[in-house]
């Protein structure tokens, strides 16, 4: 069974977050059968979300085909997000928090959690999620940035898998890949000499990467096959309600006119 597994580097930067994001999907792909694909928020210009709710479903709507209605910048991501069967999603730290490129990014999937009545409400639910957090010593906020991004996944019904080893060299960490900077010039480096051979970090932190790209690859393939067992047999898993806060007359082109039309709610 083949899996899609999507890498976000949440870093302005091209540089030691795209990197260890980047072995998480190399060792994913090394399993065989899984697809990966990286995007890189340096490569985006995101702004922040104006709080409009024209996404929310009450007045317009998030579709698949349109999502932000502002801005539009973080439509591809999210499109890309919907399609995949696993995200690993990374960030510097920044202020002992997300770099604000992701920050952008989190706050515009609000059209996906559970608050909204959209075509896409609650449509990464049961999708795995694995982090990444690099920052530039050994104790400096990564684990804050792996909780944020936690938390974020879990409101929205993802299922948050670690970096339990899978590999006989120690890693660095068992919940996350976690980076630290400091270590770069090491005795434990790939190359403890050259910035460019090895910018990032040693092989224990790199392990912790590759040990997170495996367990969201393998837990991604177990959660599918386990949903179409299901199907299989007739079962099915409880659909999600989401929180309707309903006026009295719904907006006109609103998702939420769509369903009182189809008869599928009554306001």
């Amino acid at each position: 069974m083949e899996v899609n597994i999507l890498g976000i580097s949440g870093s302005p930067r091209h540089a030691n977050t795209e990197i260890l994001v980047k072995e998480t999907l190399n060792a994913a792909r090394e399993l065989g059968g899984v697809q990966t694909k990286l995007i890189s928020l340096a490569d985006y210009d995101l702004r922040p979300c104006d709080g409009c709710e024209l996404c929310m479903g009450h007045v317009r709507g998030a579709t698949e085909n349109q999502i932000c209605y502002n801005h539009g910048d973080v439509d591809p991501i999210i499109k890309e997000m919907l399609a995949a069967d696993g995200i690993i999603i990374g960030s510097p730290v920044y202020t002992w928090n997300v770099s604000a490129r992701l920050k952008c990014l989190l706050e515009k999937c609000a059209a996906l959690c559970p608050a909204p009545l959209t075509e896409i409400s609650y449509r990464l639910r049961n999708k795995v999620l694995g982090v990444v957090a690099t920052a530039g010593g050994i104790w400096e906020g990564q684990e804050l940035v792996v909780q944020t991004v936690w938390r974020w996944g879990l409101s929205l019904g993802m299922i948050v898998v670690g970096a339990v080893s899978t590999e006989a060299f120690p890693a660095g960490s068992l919940v996350a890949g976690i980076g630290s900077g400091a270590y770069s010039p090491s005795v434990f480096s790939k190359d403890s000499v050259s910035r460019e051979k090895n910018p990032v970090l040693g092989r224990p932190q790199i392990a912790s990467c590759r040990n997170l790209g495996r367990n969201v690859a393998t837990v991604a393939r177990v959660v599918g096959a386990g949903l179409r067992s299901l199907d299989q047999a007739g079962q099915s898993i409880p659909p999600v309600v989401t929180y309707r806060r309903f006026p009295e007359k719904p907006a006109p082109g609103s998702y939420l006119e769509k369903l009182v039309q189809a008869g599928r709610i009554k306001v």
